[in-house]
């Protein structure tokens, strides 16, 4: 599995930039205002997909549904979330999301990592979404929201999760399965992902991702430029290492990224960056995840 990307040449160029362009556009789609005296769970679901494709030069892309996208074509991928907000303990402590849900999409030594530092990952189809969106809404006790976003094949988009962190010490179990400390500096708890497409069915993402510490404090580096090496100064970023994962979505997939068991441990790294707090009231993370490949018109 690889990167399925052309090479651009000068007359493409221009394709690059305006698909960074196009991402950096994208809004946020909102659920129709909750009716006053309706359940929410049995009010109109905001739909998993997008219907209407991201614009590129003012025409439509065309969704890539097999292994024979366009013959000329760069891809990019639509990346749709839903964060969702649950009271503490609604997902965490039941099955009732995750039994709608396939966790086993990735090896056991990863699931065995991801479990016992707290995190449960799991797959399910788009057109059994209906369910689970009925589901989260009931347990958030309001609309989804959805936030859209375009990434290229291999380039990381940051998904923060918590905010403006004080010195954390997170202890994470690793693949050994011994628990090991370490101290974190003052930034952002980010959930970094990568999309990677299959060369041989660019339809299909290789979703991989990461959780990381992004610090507030600006480091200085040395880069290689054309010009030679210059120095900037940019975040320090430290992944949780044993909680890498990589998950495969074809077309008409998406994973939802969650709490489990071991988020009751204080100091995991589930609860530092699923839990937060308002109100003395702790809520439970829950992200969404629907990946779509689209390829610009010719």
């Amino acid at each position: 599995m690889s990167i399925a990307m052309e090479a651009v040449s000068s007359p493409r160029i221009a394709w690059v930039w305006l698909f960074w362009l196009v991402g950096g556009m994208v809004g946020c789609g909102v659920d129709p205002p909750v009716k006053q005296g309706e359940p929410i769970a049995s009010q109109p679901a905001v739909a998993i997909l997008d219907p209407t494709a991201p614009l590129a030069n003012g025409m439509p892309m065309q969704a890539v549904t097999g292994p024979r996208p366009p013959a000329s074509y760069l891809l990019a991928i639509r990346l749709s979330f839903f964060r969702v907000e649950v009271p503490y303990g609604l997902a965490s402590s039941s099955e009732r999301l995750w039994r709608y849900l396939d966790e086993e999409i990735a090896d056991p030594q990863t699931l065995s990592a991801l479990h016992r530092n707290g995190f449960r990952i799991g797959r399910g189809r788009i057109e059994e979404w209906e369910p689970v969106g009925k589901l989260l809404r009931e347990m958030a006790g309001r609309a989804l929201d959805r936030t859209e976003c375009l990434a290229m094949p291999g380039r990381a988009e940051p998904i923060v999760l918590q905010e403006h962190r004080d010195h954390q010490r997170i202890f994470v179990f690793n693949h050994m399965g011994r628990l090991v400390g370490q101290d974190y500096p003052p930034g952002d708890n980010v959930l970094m992902l990568t999309c990677h497409l299959n060369d041989e069915d660019p339809s299909e993402v290789i979703l991989q991702g990461v959780p990381l510490v992004r610090s507030a404090k600006k480091v200085a580096r040395w880069e290689k430029t054309d010009a030679g090496y210059q120095l900037t100064r940019s975040a320090a970023e430290a992944p949780v290492g044993p909680l890498e994962f990589t998950v495969k979505m074809a077309r008409g997939a998406y994973a939802v990224i969650g709490p489990g068991a071991g988020v009751a441990r204080d100091t995991s790294p589930a609860c530092c960056f699923l839990i937060s707090e308002k109100d003395g009231l702790r809520y439970e993370t829950l992200l969404v995840v629907v990946p779509e490949v689209f390829a610009a018109p010719a």
